[in-house]
């Protein structure tokens, strides 16, 4: 019978210890992912380390309350049964482990509590001791914003302002990294990849800083490559890289290296330059295939809208990626046709290529730290991740000045900017790269001049409608914002898409 009672009391007492250690386990594992999401979301272990605290003794407390089946502190924790660290220094509460590589951080977090026993007191053992301990692993994030400030977003850009400040808000400014890039004509990187973006309302000023040139063009491809040259840059593999990429319609141009003529004219009115090959912009007007016509501009990549003309007479200055000038001449020194860049239009730009070369097949954009990884080529004809935009850089008509060959000339300027930003855009994502696949996601605004499959296409969306996506490549996705009421919400889920790869 003494034997039998021992038995029967010592299950009682194993199933209440048990059903404690269920209920502990628990909740320390709720606050370890609590706690790591919050650092996601932007919430410091430094100057708001008491914040993190009081998040994870809410979580905790939410799921294992004070006194919770009569349960007691054990030794080391004076008021009650709580997480160790909860009421010491963020630095004591969390801890990153040696061993995590750069671009990880760990939060590890242990429970203890003292369980009351019933029968087992008769033998000596008035309670025993339950603890769960869980570690929950957060990467940090390389962000790249990538921002289209083009001529049509002037009355959008202030709810941009808005929906991009909002965004940049969610991220940690002490361990987490991000850039800014805005692209129109040409693009630059306003804010390089960096933590701080948050310190003295740095990156806020960037964006409210920014304009929206009129006649600006669309050259999403150049944009597309100055954010990922910054993670490039950074060489990162262990953080999630992430290129956020938004516009409110169609690329309309491109940047690549064009043979020129190099020589003037004996007679007639064409341009030239005095150096060949020439890094500059090609774009279009329109945002469609139905609706582009002609080529329309060719513009220095480096610089704003519009470049001036020189005060000593050149005509047009391009700025290459070393830093040096190469100068392009009109075909008239004065009136309404000299082909300057101050013109909202340049007129005859097919005149100024070399006639028995075909236009760029590839381009090799320029790499500010090519040490830092392997220059990169793209193609500018043939898109990966889906079926060609019909691209033929050789096509005769290109250099023809027929007005029955305008169509031709600003379609080959339409596709093969799309077809450049795709490549870019899949070299970004391709698991087998130096950072190991850049997540990709896209945003676009409007209805009318978004091309969904693009869109789609530069994030590799799995979800896509007209595309199978490739399994070999990060998955990202695109967000659709008919209007610009939706921004906000759309970088929302962007944001929320990047917490779930992170945690």
């Amino acid at each position: 019978m003494g034997f039998m009672f021992s038995l029967g009391g010592l299950a009682v007492d194993m199933i209440y210890v048990y059903t404690v250690k269920v209920r502990l386990t628990t909740a320390i594992d709720s606050v370890a992912l609590g706690v790591s999401r919050a650092l996601g979301r932007g919430v410091t272990v430094g100057d708001q380390g008491i914040n993190i605290a009081r998040t994870a003794e809410l979580l905790f407390r939410s799921n294992f309350p004070s006194d919770f089946m009569m349960t007691k502190a054990t030794s080391r924790i004076a008021d009650g049964p709580k997480i160790y660290g909860a009421n010491v220094t963020p630095s004591t509460y969390f801890e990153v482990d040696a061993g995590v590589q750069q671009g990880m951080r760990e939060v590890r977090l242990t429970g203890e509590v003292q369980v009351p026993t019933f029968f087992m007191r008769v033998f000596g053992t008035p309670d025993t001791t339950v603890r769960h301990a869980a570690i929950a692993t957060r990467r940090d994030v390389n962000v790249m914003m990538v921002l289209d400030r083009s001529g049509s977003m002037e009355d959008a850009w202030p709810d941009l302002e808005e929906a991009a400040l909002f965004f940049l808000d969610q991220f940690d400014n002490t361990t987490d990294q991000l850039g800014i890039v805005t692209f129109g004509t040409g693009a630059r990187v306003d804010l390089a990849l960096n933590t701080g973006f948050k310190t003295g309302s740095l990156g806020e000023n960037i964006i409210l800083g920014q304009s929206t040139p009129d006649k600006a063009f669309t050259n999403s491809s150049w944009g597309l490559w100055q954010g990922y040259a910054e993670l490039l840059e950074d060489n990162n593999p262990n953080a999630l890289n992430v290129l956020v990429f938004f516009t409110d319609g169609n690329p309309t141009a491109y940047t690549a290296d064009f043979d020129v003529r190099t020589s003037p004219p004996s007679s007639g009115t064409r341009p030239w330059c005095d150096a060949t090959p020439v890094e500059a912009v090609l774009a279009t007007a329109g945002n469609l295939d139905s609706d582009v016509n002609q080529m329309r501009r060719f513009a220095p990549p480096y610089a704003s809208y519009p470049a001036n003309v020189t005060a000593d007479g050149r005509d047009y200055v391009i700025v290459d990626g070393t830093g040096s000038d190469q100068v392009c001449h009109s075909y008239a020194t004065s009136g309404s046709n000299r082909w300057k860049s101050t013109a909202p239009f340049a007129e005859n730009v097919e005149l100024v290529f070399e006639p028995s070369n075909c236009l760029p097949q590839t381009w090799t954009p320029s790499y500010k730290n090519p040490s830092g990884g392997s220059q990169r080529t793209y193609n500018t004809s043939v898109a990966t991740n889906g079926s060609s935009y019909g691209v033929n850089p050789c096509n005769s008509s290109l250099k023809s000045t027929s007005s029955g060959s305008r169509y031709t000339r600003g379609k080959h300027v339409h596709r093969t900017a799309k077809t450049l930003a795709v490549n870019i855009a899949s070299d970004a994502r391709t698991i087998a790269n130096e950072l190991s696949g850049t997540y990709v996601y896209t945003i676009g605004l409007g209805t009318l001049a978004i091309d969904e499959d693009f869109l789609e296409r530069l994030a590799n969306d799995p979800d896509a409608t007209s595309l199978v996506s490739d399994g070999s490549q990060t998955e990202g996705a695109y967000f659709a914002s008919p209007t610009t009421a939706q921004l906000r919400q759309a970088f929302q889920l962007v944001a929320n898409q990047i917490f779930r790869l992170i945690n």
